[in-house]
């Protein structure tokens, strides 16, 4: 995108680019300290007095207590900041996160598609991503974490009854869409893009923050693409709530594959991580560029002068 088409109409704020970006950093600094100590204290209660052995093992945790620390560290580290943000720049949160805006019933069914479809694409990203070469210490290291990562997520969630499911998405996929959403898409991603005046830049920043976030070398190109596809549907349609049902769809999957298993006694790390064949990667991937072309051109009917770059 042209430098002058990114900067035309831009919403002037009494801070400059630079200085909202160190402001959000530092919001954010601060969210996550005191994510860190709520946490600490509320695995404390549970604990004996040592977190080390909850380092060492989660499952030593109550499972309320996890959900707990689970929902008020996202939020400490997300979604206030971004609050505390807008409201420092004098802006109504509601509206300068886009919550307010409306979008057609076909931007929402393109959404729809789009996450559903996303997830063949997200596979087989994962797919690429473990084929990246290491030495097998480094990878056995990698994949100690990310198992260490999914058994945590099983020990949280309940999915004995329809009541403990509807909990379990709750936690996993609406609460960490809503906090995530609001910081990356709805703070940084516009920070970036005017200050690099690209939409490509500003977008690939923003999901690369987003990816790093989540401290998972093999999750690394799956989240990357999962950040950039949230970043072009909020931009495209300047309604967050269209991100936020694509993020919370992402995650929602995941836990219905959880409960799947668990239904038919197959749920462990191995079937948990487990990737569909590549036909169905290819043939979803394909899919999904297809329906995001689609989308594009829905928004730029209202939006003539939308570019990805």
């Amino acid at each position: 995108m042209k430098n002058s088409e990114v900067s035309a109409a831009q919403p002037v704020y009494w801070i400059s680019n630079a200085g909202q970006f160190g402001l959000l950093l530092a919001l954010s600094g601060c969210g996550i300290l005191a994510g860190a100590f709520v946490v600490a204290g509320i695995f404390l209660t549970d604990s004996n007095g040592s977190l080390s052995s909850v380092v060492a093992d989660v499952s030593s945790v109550q499972p309320s207590l996890l959900r707990l620390a689970q929902v008020s560290g996202t939020f400490l580290q997300f979604a206030l900041p971004a609050w505390v943000f807008a409201v420092i720049l004098k802006q109504n949160p509601w509206s300068f996160y886009y919550l307010n805006k409306r979008s057609s019933i076909k931007l929402w069914l393109l959404v729809v598609a789009i996450a559903l479809s996303g997830v063949a694409f997200n596979d087989l990203l994962a797919s690429l991503n473990e084929q990246v070469p290491v030495s097998q210490e480094i990878y056995a290291s990698f994949m100690q974490k990310e198992k260490h990562y999914i058994e945590q997520i099983m020990h949280m969630i309940d999915l004995t009854s329809p009541v403990g499911l509807l909990l379990s998405v709750t936690l996993i996929a609406v609460f960490p869409a809503v906090f995530e959403e609001l910081l990356f898409r709805g703070a940084l991603q516009p920070i970036l893009v005017r200050w690099t005046k690209s939409v490509f830049w500003g977008i690939f920043i923003t999901s690369l923050f987003f990816a790093l976030m989540h401290f998972s070398f093999l999750g690394l190109l799956p989240r990357l693409f999962l950040g950039m596809a949230l970043g072009y549907v909020f931009y495209f349609s300047k309604n967050l709530w269209l991100s936020i049902v694509f993020h919370f769809i992402n995650n929602a999957v995941a836990i219905f594959s959880f409960y799947s298993l668990y239904r038919s006694g197959e749920l462990n790390f191995e079937t948990a991580t487990q990737h569909m064949p590549l036909m169905y990667q290819v043939a979803g991937s394909t899919l999904f560029v297809v329906l995001v072309y689609l989308f594009y051109k829905e928004c730029r009917k209202m939006q003539p002068g939308l570019r990805f770059f």
